[in-house]
């Protein structure tokens, strides 16, 4: 009885501590798997562990293939556009445009979370499964937020940079149910930056849309019982800066800049309409990332938001960070190379920060 006491103790604390892995195809780099299905197919990796990818390992022949989270895990890329030390690290997807769900990333387990990864422009995203948040991630197509008879309520998209073609979309409103999609850039030119959401928390985002050749949607479309709230919503072009939304029932819209004309939403009269698309007006436009859009001293933003804040990345509760550092991520400010020392060795002075925001 004792002895058998002692095994199931054993066997309980076993599976009380969360556990990291390295993630890197690379043999040399002694990490514990070559991709994310390796790490899922193992037995050692179980619910509530962090997988770790190292930088580059998405250039390489083991990522070009589907890759399936079925496991709730956290999944921690280094962040990118140059602002982490070690490097990015990017999902390719299938580079031939009949094919291109080839090499998409499924996240099928509940409770995940994703961090500091860039998807790139051939690669989609797809959310399966509720309580998932993708959260300072580089998203260059699409995130789909559920699909046909697999419904994801609960997912929460935070500090995300969204463009190219890239858009947030659900696969119908009554499977993408009571998501979050807040503090983000979402840059468009062919599809909706929001669509087919329902009781939908959009708040503090930057939300732009260039109708490029035929294409014509709406920056926010097929929304229901959605909250839009301290945003910045414009759509470029002289015959289109006024035509932002689609198809919302029942949505409350308040406290926002809008390009539109005064009047254009009388059903809306809670928001700012600036009536223009120049981004001058709101924004500084220097430097890169989320800098760009660093709100200028007189900006219609300034002070609009319903906490007395500002509209757009910077405000609300989770501001933006550029680079998608992801949280507790060290970083290197300063790296200063001096002369040979008389013992052989090479003077190196480093200044690291540690990215707690």
């Amino acid at each position: 009885m004792v002895a058998l006491a002692t095994t199931l103790l054993a066997a309980t604390a076993s599976t009380t501590y969360a556990r990291s892995w390295r993630v890197n195809n690379d043999a040399t780099k002694k990490a514990h798997f070559v991709d994310i299905n390796a790490a899922m197919a193992s037995e050692e990796v179980h619910d509530g562990d962090t997988l770790y990818l190292d930088p580059g390992i998405s250039e390489a022949t083991n990522s070009d293939v589907t890759q399936t989270i079925s496991k709730s895990v956290t999944i921690i890329g280094p962040g990118w556009n140059n602002h982490s030390a070690y490097g990015s690290f990017t999902f390719k997807g299938n580079p031939n445009p009949y094919t291109r769900r080839g090499y998409d990333i499924y996240v099928t387990a509940a409770n995940c979370k994703l961090e500091g990864i860039i998807f790139d422009d051939v690669c989609t995203l797809h959310i399966q499964s509720d309580y998932v948040t993708i959260e300072r991630c580089k998203i260059l197509y699409m995130l789909n937020v559920s699909e046909y008879s697999r419904p994801a309520r609960h997912v929460t998209v935070r500090n995300c940079w969204i463009n190219s073609s890239g858009c947030i979309s659900g696969y119908d409103q009554n499977n993408s149910e009571y998501c979050t999609i807040e503090n983000n850039v979402i840059i468009t030119t062919s599809m909706s930056c929001i669509q087919k959401f329902k009781n939908a928390t959009i708040r503090s985002n930057y939300l732009y849309y260039t109708p490029v050749g035929s294409y014509s949607s709406k920056n926010c479309t097929e929304l229901t019982n959605c909250t839009i709230t301290d945003n910045i919503i414009i759509r470029n072009g002289a015959s289109y800066h006024s035509d932002l939304f689609g198809n919302l029932t029942n949505c409350t819209v308040n406290n926002n800049i809008l390009s539109c004309a005064e009047g254009t939403y009388p059903e809306y009269p809670d928001n700012k309409c600036i009536d223009s698309f120049d981004l001058s007006t709101i924004f500084t436009m220097e430097g890169e990332d989320g800098d760009y859009y660093r709100l200028t001293a007189d900006s219609p933003a300034k002070g609009y938001a319903t906490d007395g804040g500002d509209c757009g990345i910077f405000g609300g509760a989770y501001p933006y960070v550029a680079g998608g550092l992801p949280y507790g991520h060290p970083y290197y400010t300063r790296a200063v190379v001096g002369s040979t020392a008389h013992d052989g060795k090479l003077n190196v002075s480093l200044k690291v920060k540690m990215q707690d925001e």
